[in-house]
């Protein structure tokens, strides 16, 4: 199928509201995104295996994408027995060469956290790495999609969430962090979200302003919330982003 330009089309068409068929009945040329798929699992296992293999994360985004008018499969990557935490892997950085080849523009996984648990630098693909190069970013299960405006907030809240989770999990911690660990001393860099590090004694303490939003994240979302409703309910009451946070800081 050619590919086709979304030049000139008015902004409400393009942002999600209308199908590509809808589109073409108006007359209107529509854009087929050359999408890659990249599914990632830290480990494998009898549990992971009847759970959510890299096989059955790849079988529900090529559902996803047959289901999408405007967009063809360009190419999978999938990194197995890889930490989220980081992202020195051998198929994401294929991937990333061939968006810098342009052979690639939509990356999509299954959620946020299969792209990676690390906050900061999954922030920085997402919403500096990734724009630099026009390649849209799709996480399905969390109905994250950067084309579609109000997105912005909804996933630094998620890639909170997944970065405590990776950091309650982990079980390889260096000896060098052990020290400090039983010294109650923080060993990492920039302090999560809701926290700030304390120079005399090395040691995280709550940051008064944003501490209390970090709980009620947490609250919000054990009622049920999700996290666009969290977003969206921040974002009313004029609470700004971790990233826009730190930036005024």
């Amino acid at each position: 199928m050619a590919r086709k330009s979304r030049k000139n089309m008015p902004a409400a068409e393009t942002s999600g509201n209308l199908t590509a068929q809808a589109v073409m009945e108006l007359g209107q040329e529509v854009k087929q995104y050359r999408a890659a798929i990249y599914a990632r699992l830290s480990f494998e296992s009898e549990a992971n295996k009847e759970r959510d293999t890299v096989e059955t994360q790849i079988a529900y985004l090529k559902n996803f994408i047959d289901s999408q008018e405007d967009m063809e499969l360009a190419d999978i990557y999938a990194d197995v027995s890889f930490s989220g935490t980081n992202f020195e892997r051998p198929e994401f950085e294929r991937m990333m060469g061939d968006i810098r080849l342009g052979k690639i523009d939509t990356v999509i996984t299954k959620d946020l956290s299969r792209l990676g648990r690390n906050y900061i630098d999954s922030g920085t693909y997402i919403e500096r790495i990734f724009p630099l190069f026009h390649v849209r970013y799709i996480a399905v299960n969390d109905d994250f999609d950067t084309a579609r405006e109000g997105t912005d907030l909804a996933m630094p809240l998620k890639n909170i969430i997944n970065e405590w989770y990776a950091r309650d999990i982990s079980s390889k911690i260096r000896s060098s962090y052990r020290a400090m660990w039983e010294n109650g001393q923080y060993a990492y860099g920039r302090p999560p979200y809701g926290y700030r590090k304390d120079s005399m004694a090395k040691k995280l303490i709550a940051d008064e302003q944003t501490a209390p939003v970090v709980k009620r994240i947490f609250e919000m979302y054990l009622t049920g919330m999700t996290y666009s409703e969290i977003a969206r309910e921040l974002q009313q009451e004029g609470i700004v982003s971790p990233p826009k946070y730190r930036y005024l800081e």
